[in-house]
């Protein structure tokens, strides 16, 4: 690429060509032309000046004449060499195959989880994962993107998010349809911050606050009791709405925990929960339960292992998404028993029998 300098020294007159400004080929052929021994040849300063470029430019595109002939009247190629972020049909088919796989496996499938799957693979083509950008490209290249034509509102800019882990808990419950046509009611608990699952479990009951209560029982022998635990306006989980304490109110009170919900008909500020719930239904439907009997579904036994958009563990192996590194923030809260009494987090436990009131 020409360049020219923008020092005093090789600038003509106090006029320099931009850098980014490409000379016409008029003005390239013009240089190669100019002959200085010619009886009225103006001067090469003069003849900078005259068109404005820099002496330094002037030499560049002479020398370029001398060794390159006519390929002088256009500018060099700015392309790179070697392209460091091109990749071959191999590793579009591999990205491809990732995806595929897990979407049979009922996890996760974006960009994100498929650089992680990538990460942990050992052979990779060429060694080098691409960038969960380039995965994008990659997959919108050849079609293998899911459309969704609504667009992000504005609102979600704004994020609604605690700074430290066990600040905030939240709470929700959704039913489940086994393969048998008979239904469960999953309890999913996160921490707000890190995206941990303190503690979720299924229940034969429709949701009730018992069963609510249980799994707050649980998660806080576990881990400790957060500062406050966000839920809907369910009277399973907060009747204060209603003009009632209930007994999940009560025994988070007892814990020093303050229970808060959701404006009504505002779902999306249980969005945490809402999303986790996507995961964890492509994960059983995906497994196709047909028997009604105890389930544990584990996550892996690192102690960080966050559940939002869908941790997992195969093989013994953590297969972490977005939100991993976050775990920092866990030993350094004082509030939190550390590490938990338990290393395996239940993600769902079915039960054959109906737990007492």
């Amino acid at each position: 690429m020409d360049t020219m300098s923008h020092s005093i020294g090789d600038t003509c007159g106090g006029h320099s060509q931009g850098m980014t400004n490409s000379l016409s080929p008029q003005t390239r052929a013009a240089i190669m032309n100019y002959d200085p021994t010619q009886p009225h040849a103006l001067s090469i300063i003069a003849f900078c000046r005259s068109l404005k470029i820099s002496r330094s430019v002037f030499y560049k595109i002479r020398g370029r004449a001398v060794h390159e002939a006519t390929a002088a009247l256009h500018p060099r190629s700015r392309a790179p060499n070697v392209p460091a972020r091109r990749y071959g049909q191999v590793v579009v088919n591999e990205v491809v195959k990732i995806r595929k796989q897990l979407k049979t496996d009922g996890w996760d499938y974006g960009p994100r989880s498929i650089y992680y799957e990538a990460a942990m693979d050992s052979g990779f083509p060429g060694g080098k994962v691409p960038s969960v950008a380039t995965i994008a490209r990659l997959l919108a290249s050849v079609g293998q993107v899911d459309a969704s034509p609504r667009k992000r509102p504005k609102s979600s800019y704004i994020p609604f998010v605690r700074a430290t882990a066990m600040s905030l808990w939240q709470l929700d419950a959704f039913e489940y349809r086994l393969a048998n046509g008979q239904t469960v009611t999953v309890y999913q608990l996160l921490d707000d911050a890190s995206r941990y699952d303190v503690g979720s479990a299924a229940y034969s009951r429709h949701e009730n606050s018992a069963d609510a209560k249980d799994v707050l029982e649980r998660a806080i022998a576990a881990c400790g009791a957060p500062q406050e635990v966000l839920s809907d306006n369910s009277l399973a989980f907060n009747q204060l709405r209603a003009g009632r304490i209930g007994s999940v109110e009560i025994y988070l009170a007892s814990k020093g925990t303050m229970p808060i919900s959701g404006l009504p008909g505002k779902p999306t500020t249980q969005g945490k929960n809402e999303r986790s719930h996507q995961t964890l239904i492509r994960f059983l439907d995906a497994e196709y339960l047909q028997v009604w009997g105890p389930l544990n579904i584990a996550f892996g036994s690192h102690p960080y292992c966050p559940a939002v958009p869908g941790c997992r563990s195969v093989g013994g192996q953590r297969r972490p998404t977005a939100r991993q590194d976050y775990a920092l923030t866990w030993p350094a809260c004082s509030r939190m028993s550390w590490p938990p009494v338990s290393t395996q987090i239940v993600l769902c436990t079915v039960r054959s029998t109906i737990p007492s009131a």
